[in-house]
């Protein structure tokens, strides 16, 4: 697999974003597809069933409707991608993968580090932009996350 380019970056704190170069891709303001891309990101090469990342994004939903809106959720994902990303998502029947490069750039990966410098913890306060992924319910999903 090809190496990611240097300018590929993924924004949760704050808008929830991806960035190329000098463009950037801002997630529509869908709860339920940020909840999604949030949930991938965070836990990149890590096979995730697709019936319990159903279960989990709508756990109000019968399982039919779950996996359907799954289906659409990651269609839509894929389209909103920049399209050096688009194939980092791997959905086969049971299990989607965000299967992006270990050197791709995820702020909140790059916030966690640990410092030891203040010069360090000063950089990682710059990229502090707002809560992590504003305006949706983490509290069962994201946070649950093994880190």
């Amino acid at each position: 697999m090809a190496s990611i380019p240097p300018s590929f970056r993924i924004i949760l704190l704050g808008d929830i974003r991806f960035e190329v170069a000098e463009a950037h891709t801002v997630l529509p303001q869908r709860e339920s597809l940020r909840r999604l891309a949030v949930h991938l990101a965070l836990q990149p090469r890590q096979p995730l069933a697709r019936k319990q990342l159903a279960f989990t994004l709508w756990p109000d939903d019968d399982p039919a409707s779950a996996l359907a809106n799954l289906r659409r959720h990651l269609h839509l994902l894929r389209t909103l991608l920049p399209p050096v990303a688009r194939e980092w998502l791997v959905v086969s029947s049971q299990h989607v993968v965000w299967n992006a490069p270990p050197d791709c750039y995820v702020d909140v990966h790059v916030f966690e580090h640990e410092w030891a410098t203040v010069q360090d913890m000063e950089a990682a306060a710059e990229l502090y932009r707002g809560e992590l992924a504003p305006g949706i319910d983490t509290d069962n999903d994201i946070h649950s996350r093994s880190t």
